[in-house]
């Protein structure tokens, strides 16, 4: 939701959004591989210096799988492009006048 309503954003999510938007890219897509990518990170980082497994488990995985799945799927049903090109927040029953 902050995607869509362009307001101040993490670390994380902003440098998901600062690459799809230069690169044109959806941000959905970018968010999944930017997850999966510092999860793959913190695998080999674990694995290298600990020489163990630590700190990674199936929920992890999960959510670097399923956040950039839920944000496509809200960007693409709770938003819509302005005249301007601009992201705007709608809702998927809003009330339209006649």
């Amino acid at each position: 939701m902050q995607v869509i309503a362009n307001v101040l954003m993490l670390p994380g999510e902003g440098i998901v959004y600062a690459i799809s938007t230069v690169f044109k890219w959806e941000f959905g897509r970018v968010k999944t591989c930017f997850d999966c990518s510092i999860v793959a990170s913190a695998l080999l980082l674990s694995l290298t210096v600990l020489h163990t497994l630590t700190g990674v488990r199936e929920g992890t995985l999960a959510a670097a799988l399923l956040t950039g799945i839920t944000a496509r799927f809200l960007i693409a049903h709770c938003s819509r492009f302005d005249e301007n090109g601009s992201l705007v927040l709608t809702w998927p029953h809003a009330v339209k006048k006649k």
